[in-house]
């Protein structure tokens, strides 16, 4: 079998030539009026070097035509418009207009290989019949068919980008941008970051990932596009929650983009729209009274306690004390813990960027401090080390969802540890439960004026006592009574002293 041309290897690629390869002189050639032909190989090297020759002869040849230089001057325009869309990608909203460009090229390739060529308003005749170019060239038509002509100003813009060499030129494909969003979300969270900071971020995306075209242009991302993934994504067979944060993480990834100057997203009037909500077709409420049953007993947290092994048994007693979330574990330092006072000083881990986290100061259960003395590190920062000798982040998830089920916790969840304390701590004090948990200060009072960051709180104090009771761990806070003027009197009444 004959070994191929290069030139055939390009058609069969589907890669149109403007010059043709003629076998029986074994040479490029070109047909402008007359046939011209190169003398150059068929290789890639042969076929530059023929286009090259082509060009300085075709020159030439325009150079001799009168009106030659109008239409040379608006094929240029035009192919500085297809090399934006080829460097940047092609917007969905300038699809008909790109194919338009094409078929003005086109034309005007087919003028100027004739001998003679039209009147220059030939040009302005064939692109009124394209309405999109047409359209797009309003602002400037006075000039059209004129060595006059400039591209409308949107248009110089992508001029100065293609022009300015030191910009770096950045693709404007979804893929690109979600990409960089990752990326650069992962950076911003600087020390807090961990393996599994870019991996939810990815996650949360990975069905707009999986189910829309990420070679797209960004700009195809309009007011229709994301209101037909806003109704896709509510018809999924997936929790309101899960829901929620598929869409609003896609949203955040748009805000991200709309704020990027080197991206062309720009968001649509219907962005913030109040119709893009989320419903449970049978409501909440009986969702949270099965959640309320993942709840932990005194039984099963007594059974983690003793049946698990170390140090699992402790981080169940800390997430259930202190109402610790495994990263919460994973960063407990040395200087948090105050073994002496039988405390834990501490902000969370989480919201450590925020100036209305609170230091919260927890009692600790003597069984509490008992099991982190047994599995406490000799590591100059970390209270707690993995088998590896690396922060336990990762492990504890691990290591829980591969032997729950040996150690007869198939159904359990140790995120529900937390929920457990916060629900005991909320029927002591209903206003506790947001000290309990370090979550965000909400009032301007605690936020603003009153810095008691770090410092015991006899009600927290207690009502974690109280938790503590419930679970087996500690004695009941003993009750105390404020001797008012109306109780004093009723205890006069009653021949009562005091």
């Amino acid at each position: 079998m004959a070994k191929k041309l290069w030139s055939e290897i390009q058609i069969d690629k589907g890669i149109k030539l403007e010059l043709t390869w003629f076998k029986p002189k074994k040479c490029w050639k070109k047909f402008k009026g007359k046939v011209f032909y190169m003398s150059h190989p068929n290789s890639k090297s042969g076929y530059e070097a023929a286009l090259l020759e082509w060009a300085q002869k075709k020159a030439e040849l325009d150079h001799e035509r009168p009106n030659a230089a109008i239409f040379q001057h608006h094929k240029a325009l035009f192919q500085i418009v297809k090399t934006y869309w080829e460097q940047f990608g092609l917007p969905r909203s300038e699809v008909t207009l790109a194919k338009q460009v094409d078929q003005m090229i086109d034309w005007l390739d087919e003028c100027l290989v004739q001998p003679t060529l039209p009147d220059p308003m030939a040009i302005a005749v064939y692109c009124a019949n394209l309405k999109a170019l047409s359209a797009e060239l309003q602002t400037v038509w006075y000039w059209f068919a004129t060595r006059d002509f400039v591209l409308p100003e949107k248009w110089q813009d992508r001029i100065d980008r293609l022009n300015n060499k030191e910009h770096k030129k950045h693709p404007q494909t979804i893929e690109y941008w979600r990409e960089q969003y990752i990326k650069r979300q992962n950076e911003r969270a600087g020390k807090q970051i961990t393996k599994d900071t870019g991996r939810n971020k990815r996650l949360k995306l990975s069905y707009f990932r999986k189910n829309r075209d990420q070679q797209a242009h960004i700009t195809t991302i309009d007011g229709r596009y994301i209101k037909d993934f806003h109704v896709e994504v509510d018809g999924l067979n997936l929790a309101k929650r899960t829901r929620e944060d598929y869409f609003d993480n896609f949203k955040s990834f748009l805000t991200w983009c709309h704020e990027d100057e080197d991206c062309e997203f720009v968001k649509p009037a219907n962005f913030n729209s109040s119709e893009f909500t989320f419903r449970e077709p049978e409501g909440t409420g009986r969702k949270r009274l099965q959640k309320k049953l993942l709840l932990w007993t005194p039984d099963e947290v007594k059974k983690a306690i003793s049946d698990l092994p170390a140090p699992y048994n402790c981080y169940v007693i800390l997430m259930l004390n202190c109402g610790f979330r495994h990263q919460d574990i994973s960063s407990l330092q040395h200087f948090d813990l105050h073994i002496d006072q039988k405390r834990i000083v501490i902000q969370r881990e989480k919201l450590n960027q925020q100036d209305t986290a609170p230091v919260i100061s927890y009692p600790l259960w003597s069984k509490t401090l008992e099991l982190i003395q047994d599995n406490i590190s000799e590591h100059e920062k970390y209270v707690f080390l993995n088998e590896k000798g690396g922060q336990v982040r990762g492990s504890i998830k691990t290591w829980w969802f591969r032997h729950k089920k040996e150690y007869g916790f198939d159904h359990k969840r140790l995120d529900y540890l937390r929920k457990t304390g916060s629900t005991i701590i909320a029927r002591k004090d209903k206003n506790l439960d947001e000290f309990y948990l370090g979550e965000s200060l909400k009032t301007t009072s605690r936020i603003h004026y009153s810095f008691t960051d770090g410092e015991s709180l006899k009600e927290l104090d207690d009502a974690i006592a109280f938790l503590g009771a419930e679970y087996g761990f500690c004695e009941a806070p003993s009750k105390t009574i404020t001797l008012t003027p109306e109780l004093m009197a009723k205890m006069e009444a009653a021949g009562i002293e005091v």
